[in-house]
């Protein structure tokens, strides 16, 4: 679907210039740009010459090792997310006092960036749940994508505790998420929406041949593996035991 919708701008444009895309992506962890470069590499593929203009806080050292496309990054903060000690234990309360700093929008700054997107003659906006980029994208005229398996306004509603504080905003994002020109969903969703286009899950692709990964592990061909990671968090995972237990008496999943 992005890649139709540029199809015919690059149609009308027939040009040799790069065709320039603004990308707004949440900072909440890696998975959102991890995503997102899945996305800017299919269309930079499929669609060259494109460049992509990244507006994130993630930093570029990311894009850089997931991106053959050309790219330039700019340090924004697009999105608050949930506020988060570790990987496991979230802090609503900050969380909340973020958000009262954040929202609503500060006019100048959305004023600054859609004049960033007119100069650097961006055609479309795309933007992985960072409610910025439609702003901006409202502000300049661009046409927005939203992709998205969730959005926050959902999240923040499922804490009973905050969500009476927190009414206004959710308030708020639901009406920016309403306004996006299209809205892709990926597996596995979250909240299934009324959407333009519903795809399985997007990830970046493999780099490494998985007889290549198996040898660097020191894993034997025909042994079976589950990775399971928390990104350095340590956690204990009792789900394990029991799974061990289980083969001992002979249980099958």
């Amino acid at each position: 679907m992005v890649i139709d919708i540029l199809a015919n701008m690059n149609n009308e444009n027939q040009r040799q210039d790069p065709l320039r895309i603004a990308c707004f992506i949440s900072p909440h962890g890696f998975g959102h740009a991890a995503r997102a470069s899945a996305t800017i590499e299919a269309v930079g593929t499929r669609l060259a010459p494109c460049h992509f203009e990244i507006f994130t806080t993630i930093p570029s050292w990311f894009f850089a090792d997931s991106l053959s496309v050309p790219f330039s990054w700019h340090s924004v903060t697009t999105d608050i997310g949930l506020v988060q000690e570790n990987a496991f234990t979230e802090d609503i309360e900050k969380t909340l006092e973020n958000l009262n700093t954040f929202l609503p929008f500060n006019p100048a700054l959305v004023a600054d960036l859609a004049e960033q997107i007119h100069h650097k003659r961006c055609r479309l906006i795309l933007w992985d749940i960072a409610p910025l980029g439609i702003a901006v994208g409202l502000k300049s005229g661009v046409p927005s994508v939203l992709v998205e398996n969730f959005t926050w306004d959902r999240i923040y509603a499922g804490y009973p505790s905050v969500v009476g504080t927190m009414a206004h905003h959710i308030t708020y994002l639901r009406r920016i998420f309403d306004k996006a020109d299209y809205h892709i969903q990926t597996e596995p969703v979250c909240f299934r929406d009324s959407a333009d286009l519903t795809v399985g899950p997007v990830s970046r692709g493999f780099r490494t041949s998985a007889p290549v990964v198996r040898r660097q592990l020191g894993i034997p061909d025909v042994k079976k593996v589950v990775l399971i990671t928390t990104g350095g968090i340590p956690e204990r995972h009792g789900f394990l035991d029991h799974w061990k237990r289980s083969r001992h008496r002979g249980e099958k999943y």
